[in-house]
């Protein structure tokens, strides 16, 4: 495994997940955070570094570090998300390589992962907390 292949492997994850996530967001909303969106990601993280021979975790970190500048170039930027984003996605990329090994399937890799990355997502976007799950305003209630 290759970490020289992982800044291919990551940038290509994280171009191909900024299209469908986008398209995922128009359908489903908000809700695409932890319908869609964790089990995408994670798929093409791991899949695209496993079919380049690239270091699982690096891709994962290399993805991170593209979400980190989209967190600190868009419209509401923050220097805290974009730290998250970078250490979130090391993380799940030290999660899914340490659950992938000779007969097990990388599937429960990822999908393990992707669990994880849906309760992360819904943690940071308040849904975990909602009666409802819908998001709090800015006044703390619900919308």
């Amino acid at each position: 495994m290759s970490h020289l292949l992982a800044l291919p492997a990551g940038l290509a994850a994280a171009a191909v997940a900024y299209l469908i996530n986008r398209s995922a967001l128009r359908r489903l909303g908000g809700r695409a955070l932890w319908l869609a969106i964790p089990v995408l990601e994670e798929t093409f993280k791991t899949g695209l570094a496993i079919l380049a021979g690239a270091s699982v975790v690096s891709t994962h970190a290399v993805f991170g570090a593209v979400e980190a500048v989209y967190e600190v170039s868009g419209r509401r930027p923050s220097v805290t998300a974009a730290g998250l984003a970078l250490m979130t996605h090391a993380l799940l990329g030290l999660l899914t390589a340490s659950l992938i090994s000779p007969g097990r399937p990388a599937a429960f890799a990822v999908g393990s992962a992707a669990a994880v990355h849906t309760a992360y997502n819904l943690l940071v976007t308040g849904r975990a907390a909602s009666s409802k799950g819908n998001p709090p305003n800015r006044e703390g209630g619900e919308r």
